[in-house]
């Protein structure tokens, strides 16, 4: 009845998942199949009464006449009980039943194992995985977090004011105004990319960003709790006092900062109109297409977002204009006729 392949393969399973209680439960049952199975063999040639009273002989024999301890674990009862309700074949799908579950545990605990590994490559990999928190190149203008000099934005202010000067030639040439200066916080606090995006020219847009270049590093910004590399404008504006002169006879100038803000990138927005709809393009500062844009009609909720390629189309009277927006882009206005 190939009792010792059963067994075989349960003592190799064992071996191999010893840790499981199952293992050693299913063995253990097995055996009792297996005297259920010979039971049923000899009682094809034998009496039940004559099988019955040797299997209680040999019980007691081997145990000694203490009843309770020879049939305390139930299993001789069961025999007995089994032989008297009358012989049964044990089903052979029965067995192929067991082995097919222990089969399943296998694949199943196979699976685990494989899906632990996965977890613990992604685990070593994490520092490496990032969403949207920009590459090395990729400069953000909406993040969770924004940069902040060391010791506050104001202390940012009173640096530049105590470091910037207002260029003689400026105030020889009695030039003032706005000079508008764009720098980017790198992922270390650091400032790069300095540069001019208003100027008045006589050396105070220089001047800007000589200063800005010199200055203490940062906290960086932060999007899901990454630093990231985060574009900001300052306005500074350089105003000549009319009335107080220096020794050289040029009027005494004022360095007036203002705050610090996020620049916003304005999109590439190509927008035409025909058949009863506007239709068209939106791009990034790079010239990649934009999508997810939002497009709609001034003034109503009706409106359409940028495909995967930056095109939309619209239906829309010729007469409306069409309002462009997206996160940490300028919002851009269409007008129509």
């Amino acid at each position: 009845m190939h009792h010792s392949y059963d067994l075989i393969f349960f003592e190799l399973f064992k071996v191999f998942f010893w840790w499981l209680p199952t293992a050693w439960f299913s063995q253990k049952e097995m055996k009792k199949i297996h005297e259920l199975q010979a039971d049923a063999v000899v009682l094809q040639s034998t009496d039940v009464k004559q099988y019955s009273s040797l299997l209680i002989h040999n019980t007691l024999e081997s145990n000694g006449l203490g009843l309770a301890s020879s049939f305390q674990d139930g299993f001789i009862i069961a025999r007995l009980k089994a032989m008297k309700q009358g012989t049964r074949n044990l089903r052979s799908w029965k067995l192929a039943s067991l082995i097919g579950l222990c089969g399943l545990l296998i694949v199943f605990l196979s699976c685990g194992q494989e899906l632990d590994s996965e977890v613990e490559i992604i685990e070593q990999q994490k520092d490496r995985l990032t969403i949207d928190t920009g590459s090395e190149e990729e400069v953000l203008t909406v993040v969770e977090e924004l940069p902040a000099f060391k010791g506050g934005m104001n202390a940012f202010y009173h640096y530049l004011r105590m470091e910037m000067r207002y260029p003689l030639e400026a105030r020889k040439s009695s030039v003032e105004g706005r000079v508008d200066v764009q720098f980017i916080v790198e992922k270390d606090g650091s400032l790069s990319n300095v540069k001019v995006l208003e100027g008045i020219g006589a050396g105070c847009d220089e001047e800007a960003v000589r200063v800005i270049q010199k200055s203490p590093p940062f906290n960086p910004g932060k999007q899901r709790g990454r630093p990231v590399r985060v574009r900001m404008v300052i306005p500074i504006i350089f105003e000549l006092d009319p009335v107080r002169k220096n020794r050289d006879n040029s009027s005494q100038g004022i360095i007036i900062i203002e705050k610090a803000a996020v620049k916003a990138s304005k999109p590439e927005v190509v927008a035409n109109y025909e058949n009863g709809e506007w239709f068209g393009t939106i791009k990034d500062e790079h010239g990649e297409p934009l999508a997810g844009a939002n497009i709609v009609i001034e003034g109503s909720s009706q409106g359409t977002t940028s495909t995967l390629d930056g095109t939309f189309n619209l239906a829309a009277p010729r007469s409306k204009d069409i309002i462009i927006s997206f996160v940490g882009y300028e919002t851009i206005k269409v007008e129509g006729e």
